[in-house]
């Protein structure tokens, strides 16, 4: 990395850590502020943006967010190319791709400010807000594979790993790797996916080896459910801080050391879309709209997750919004014959009681049928522990579901190497409502 990015990566943290402890007024304004001047870009210089046929002097104030269309991944799909600004060139672009609903690849273009903004100095703020870092030892479980990690990362500052030292490993690796170089490296700081995590501390009760203390930790890109949490916190004897973020927008909110998710408000704005039911349920669309990205700026990009935001003091002393609930990605709500949506965390509930489970995955095989694929941690175990879940989800759903289960060794991650504790087999066409 050159000296400029270095440069430009130290001004924008030492911003950061000044903005956190903004008021709830000047927070409001800087958004506000934020919004016009990206809407206004979209609407002149974004071929996309500029088809709306909004004139940019008309955009007064954040409120007029409402007048663009919500954009999803298959919309950035098709419109990639009317959706990078037209005087800027790609190969001067930094670019993040991840997998769309299509399974064909999505391509999100990034400026090099807000390159810098979003996947350092944000992240750096981050880790700041719960550590300090000096003298500790960082490993990071990456999602790419061995032949695309980036082995410069890790490095020692400091002489010797006096100051700090970071390791990266890759979670394809053989786990047996992992274990050997936990057992020398013990680090102090770690980031990694919570079934990860999960697998880990099964693998190194297995083969006989003490869990390492590790102090502080980082997760993101799944569902964490509590009893994932406890489990890992209890193991590591460690603190565990989540973060909510997408390759689209880098990190959007992230755990402070009272447990809220945080909004980083300096380069997202996210709105929690209301409509539709009116009893005032919780765990609505969340759409977020890029405050900094004016390479590709998306406004009202469906996560495709659910959840609400909330503002107020927080004990850390913040006052930025936060994300009151996060109910799970749209793919991972389990859809009934009524048309309703049940939140995995209702699923995980009646299942995570049962000691006996060591990990399970909810297949969704059409409206009426689910398939639940479980590994207990005796192979021995009875068929009992899944009659009773299987009762159990019954008076829970409430609706004629056929449930049936595979017993099985070990449930494979995807090729990204996240794994959904639900996951369903056949396309949603219809309209649904939420419960």
């Amino acid at each position: 990395m050159k000296f400029t990015d270095n440069a430009k990566i130290l001004y924008d943290l030492i911003f950061l850590m000044r903005s956190q402890w903004w008021s709830a007024e000047k927070i409001k304004s800087y958004q506000e502020k934020g919004l016009i001047r990206i809407m206004r870009h979209a609407v002149s210089e974004i071929p996309f943006y500029k088809s709306l046929g909004i004139h940019p002097e008309s955009i007064q104030s954040g409120k007029d967010i409402e007048l663009f269309p919500v954009m999803t991944k298959q919309v950035v799909q098709d419109h990639q190319e009317d959706l990078i600004w037209l005087a800027v060139h790609k190969e001067n672009l930094y670019v993040s791709r991840t997998s769309g609903t299509t399974c064909e690849p999505t391509l999100t273009y990034f400026d090099r400010d807000c390159w810098l903004f979003n996947k350092y100095a944000v992240k750096m703020r981050r880790v700041l807000a719960v550590t300090l870092p000096i003298f500790k030892k960082y490993l990071m479980i990456s999602e790419q594979y061995r032949e695309g990690l980036d082995k410069s990362l890790d490095r020692e500052i400091g002489g010797h790993g006096f100051l700090f030292m970071q390791k990266h490993l890759s979670l394809f690796e053989d786990i047996d790797q992992h274990l050997a170089l936990l057992s020398v490296y013990r680090p102090n700081i770690l980031y990694a996916f919570p079934s990860y995590l999960s697998e880990l501390i099964d693998s190194m009760k297995a083969t006989g080896m003490t869990v390492p203390q590790i102090p502080v930790i980082f997760t993101s890109s799944e569902l964490l459910t509590p009893r994932t949490r406890w489990k890992i916190e209890t193991n590591f004897q460690a603190k565990l801080f989540d973060t909510y973020g997408s390759t689209e927008f880098k990190e959007i909110a992230s755990q402070c050391k009272d447990g809220r998710y945080h909004i980083n408000f300096e380069s997202v704005y996210v709105e929690s879309e209301r409509g539709g039911n009116s009893d005032g349920e919780k765990g609505r669309r969340l759409l977020v709209s890029s405050l900094n990205n004016y390479a590709m700026p998306l406004l009202r990009f469906d996560m495709g997750d659910r959840g609400e935001i909330d503002m107020g003091r927080c004990g850390c002393g913040r006052s930025s919004p936060y994300l009151e609930g996060l109910y799970g990605r749209e793919v991972d709500f389990l859809m009934l014959p009524s048309g309703k949506r049940v939140s995995p965390y209702m699923l995980t509930m009646s299942i995570e009681k049962h000691p006996e489970v060591r990990k399970y995955r909810i297949v969704q095989l059409s409206l009426s049928e689910i398939r639940i694929d479980v590994v207990f941690y005796n192979k021995s175990c009875s068929n009992r522990p899944l009659q009773f879940i299987e009762k159990e989800l019954r008076d829970l759903l409430k609706e004629e579901l056929n449930v049936h289960f595979r017993r099985l060794d070990h449930i494979p991650v995807s090729k990204s190497g996240k794994f959904h504790i639900v996951s369903r087999e056949f396309p949603i066409q219809m309209k649904t409502a939420e419960v």
